[in-house]
């Protein structure tokens, strides 16, 4: 019987993929393929658009935008990892549609990583292609996870069924196999879990000297163009990990990109680290209690809050980080926002994106929030650590109260971390990024910055007891007051230092403890010697 159909079809995994990372390059590659996907996945559903009535719910793009896509937004993975339409037909026709779309996900998949191969070890043999190809396959054939449900649909009881295709979806998840593959071999040098990609089988008996020779003689076969910074000597690849390092080349061709902004390829991060010294900074945001928003209890209310995730995903955040500011876009998909930028453009960033994710015109509006982890670390840190350092400071932030919050985290080349989380807005309804602002231009031009040395060790010692865990205003604000006055450089007047000391004491306020003070403190002396400071980033507040 012809009837309509609420569909979701996911791709994943989304974490796992993405994160077996050793270069930015890897980090884009794997959110891009993942988004790529789904792109792939949209053209099929667009070529039964009339035939079944096609009706996207999630994410609401246009066929023009999936079949000729903007070239100059074209490298940023900018698609969610799920789409539900609205799609009509017996079940049977709706069922074959979805295996589908299963298919050709999975074909393109498998596509990628063997243009890695061809091209990667284009001076090898038709055999030895052929063997990686094998070894590359049985590591494919266990990792893309697809699911989808199918749901008759009372338009009326959009939100019920909607809400079962949910149920049902996550069961399906819960329900995962497992496979297993039979691997001997030295694990990939990136993602340390799969067999690096040799020409002759290892087998158990093998001993270790064995192995790397077979793991040399394999990736030397590398052509030149995939040698020094692309693969170096000591980088032996798995399957999947050779697929994301070659990623940027294939999309290029896939596209026919000839313009160098199409698909530039990073230089390690070295277009955003300060010079002198290497540090950087990772932003990850994420919008609050989405759930709330896509709760409508119609169609188009759930449409429409897609565009706007889309409008913001697709124009507003490339704008923010990359043509107004000098930060590298990973992805922007829908509420989520991954990016790599320099440190005195850091604080600036994460502001803008917040306060533009609840903007009327860009955004969800005046309702929404968003939480965000910034982490600031030099260039010879671990990417991998990096990442996932920065994954917790958006879990933090999405802990403080109400959520709506910016926890930052700076870690030293010498060791020392200092983290804090703050709201967005303060109690006194001043944008907090503003107020860190003015008070680290104070320190770049005003007060010496051992007042803050000298105010940690004062107070440090008694924060160890649970009945110091937050100094009272009053002692803060005194001691203050009196290392700021004996710590100016210039003729700042009497009243301008107690209105930089009032807003100190409106940060603390905003603290769960005096510790996490002195840390933000200390994270407000680093900033100002990194020049944290970058032009005027006054908010609105919403």
């Amino acid at each position: 019987m012809t009837e309509q159909y609420l569909v979701t079809f996911t791709v994943g995994p989304v974490q796992s993929f993405i994160a077996s990372a050793r270069k930015v390059e890897d980090f884009w590659s794997g959110s891009y393929i993942l988004s790529h996907l789904v792109r792939e996945a949209l053209r099929i559903f667009f070529d039964k658009e009339q035939e079944m009535n096609l009706e996207l719910v999630f994410p609401v793009v246009k066929k023009r935008d999936i079949i000729e896509p903007n070239l100059e937004e074209l490298h940023i993975a900018s698609l969610p990892n799920r789409i539900t339409a609205i799609v009509t037909g017996d079940e049977a026709e709706v069922v074959s549609l979805l295996r589908n779309v299963e298919k050709h996900v999975r074909s393109e998949f498998y596509n990628i990583a063997y243009a890695a191969i061809d091209r990667v070890f284009a001076d090898a043999t038709a055999q030895e292609q052929n063997a990686l190809q094998q070894q590359t396959t049985a590591q494919l054939d266990n990792l893309l996870e697809m699911y989808w449900v199918a749901q008759p649909l009372n338009k009326a009881e959009f939100s019920d069924t909607r809400l079962q295709l949910e149920r049902r979806l996550g069961a399906l998840k819960n329900e995962k196999q497992f496979g297993q593959i039979d691997e001997h071999g030295l694990t990939c040098s990136v993602c340390k879990s799969k067999e690096a990609l040799t020409i002759e089988r290892v087998e158990a008996a093998h001993s270790y000297k064995e192995m790397k020779e077979q793991l040399a003689s394999t990736w030397a076969k590398r052509t030149k163009a995939y040698q020094g910074k692309r693969i170096k000597d000591n980088e032996f690849l798995c399957g999947v990990c050779l697929m994301k390092r070659h990623a940027r080349d294939y999309f290029k061709e896939h596209f026919n990109v000839k313009m160098a902004q199409g698909f530039k390829r990073f230089d390690a991060i070295a277009d955003i680290v300060d010079e002198d010294e290497g540090y950087y900074a990772i932003l990850m945001l994420d919008g609050d209690n989405m759930g709330q928003h896509l709760t409508g209890n119609d169609v188009t209310t759930y449409q429409d809050v897609s565009k706007k995730l889309a409008k913001f995903a697709g124009r507003k955040v490339p704008e923010i980080v990359e043509k107004n500011n000098k930060g590298v876009l990973v992805y922007a998909g829908g509420d989520d926002v991954l990016a790599f930028m320099p440190v005195p453009e850091a604080l600036q960033i994460a502001q803008q994106l917040r306060f533009a994710f609840s903007d009327e015109q860009g955004g969800l509006g005046k309702n929404a929030t968003a939480s965000a982890g910034l982490v600031v670390a030099h260039v010879k840190a671990p990417l991998q650590l990096l990442l996932d350092e920065v994954r917790k400071l958006e879990k933090k932030a999405k802990a403080y109260p109400n959520k709506n919050a910016l926890a930052i985290g700076v870690h030293t080349r010498s060791g020392e971390i200092s983290e804090t989380v703050l709201p967005w807005t303060t109690s006194t309804q001043h944008a907090t990024v503003d107020l860190l602002q003015r008070v680290i231009t104070l320190l770049k031009e005003d007060v010496s910055t051992t007042f803050i040395h000298r105010f940690t060790e004062a107070f440090l010692p008694l924060l160890d007891a649970e009945q110091y865990k937050k100094v009272p205003k009053y002692l803060v604000e005194t001691e203050l007051r009196r290392l700021m006055k004996r710590a100016r450089k210039t003729d700042l007047r009497d009243e301008q230092l107690e209105d930089v000391l009032q807003q100190l004491i409106t940060l603390h306020e905003e603290q769960n403890s005096t510790k996490d003070f002195i840390y933000l403190l200390k994270i407000m002396r680093f900033f100002e010697r990194k020049d944290g400071v970058n032009g005027d980033v006054t908010a609105t507040t919403n």
